[in-house]
């Protein structure tokens, strides 16, 4: 992304330009970000892989496969924790792909993504997982099979879902009429929140949730994209946001 559009798109949320500056050089001086040609920068580092997955978000139901009812699972138990980075890393890497802890460092998801426990693995490893992990394939969990069922039911996802769906409705809507910049914070943080819940859903899949409400935030959200896109293409003068994915804003609350 040029250094003069990231400007114009800080001046959105009244963040000078000097701001903007300094604070691509802190995060070019931690790898975060680089710049291989004078003028632009790009993500890097150990946010590239998370922002791949990221980018990713409009293609994440056709990871989606029929369940039959076996796990997958990730023993992380006998990996260290003292290099806080590392299990940063490993933290975030086994999130991204929805597992949660069943017991005692075992980490479990239904095993109903595309290319089963392969993919899975080289997601992990990819995302920042130690090669060293297991990370294997459960036809049963036996008595504990009820127990894994529930691991996600903190999230809230169906009522997530439909509480997404009525806010972009009415956003897609707000967009249209509101003055451009006005419209593009909007965008902004209420797609942020958005494109969050998506990259960080577990794409679970039935019983465990509804599969219907979910395809519907998912056309919801595309539909607001879209408008939003268009609308940081104006209010930047690039067409720039409409070739690339939208940034993940950080989620509050």
């Amino acid at each position: 992304m040029p250094v003069q559009v990231l400007i114009r798109a800080a001046a959105v949320f009244d963040i000078d330009e000097n701001r903007t500056r300094v604070a691509l050089h802190r995060l070019r001086s931690k790898g975060l970000v680089d710049s291989e040609e004078r003028g632009s920068y790009r993500v890097a580092g150990d946010m590239a892989a998370a922002s791949e997955e990221t980018m990713g978000w409009r293609n994440a139901l056709s990871r989606v496969v029929p369940w039959t009812g076996a796990w997958v699972g990730v023993h992380t138990a006998d990996l260290p924790r003292a290099d806080k980075t590392v299990a940063r890393r490993r933290d975030r890497a086994t999130q991204l792909v929805g597992l949660r802890d069943l017991r005692g460092g075992l980490l479990v998801r239904p095993d109903n993504l595309a290319g089963g426990v392969e993919d899975l693995r080289t997601r992990l490893l990819r995302l920042g997982l130690e090669p060293t992990a297991p990370v294997f394939r459960m036809d049963a969990l036996g008595p504990s099979d009820d127990e894994a069922r529930h691991l996600w039911d903190d999230m809230g996802l169906d009522a997530l879902y439909r509480q997404q769906i009525q806010i972009l409705t009415q956003a897609t809507l707000d967009l249209q009429r509101m003055p451009a910049e006005h419209g593009a914070r909007l965008a902004f943080q209420v797609g942020g929140r958005a494109v969050h819940d998506i990259v960080l859903d577990p794409l679970l899949p039935a019983p465990l949730v509804d599969p219907s409400l979910r395809e519907a935030f998912m056309e919801t959200i595309m539909v607001f994209d879209d408008v939003a896109r268009e609308l940081w293409s104006r209010v930047l003068e690039t067409d720039l946001v409409l070739r690339q994915s939208p940034t993940l804003a950080p989620a509050t609350g």
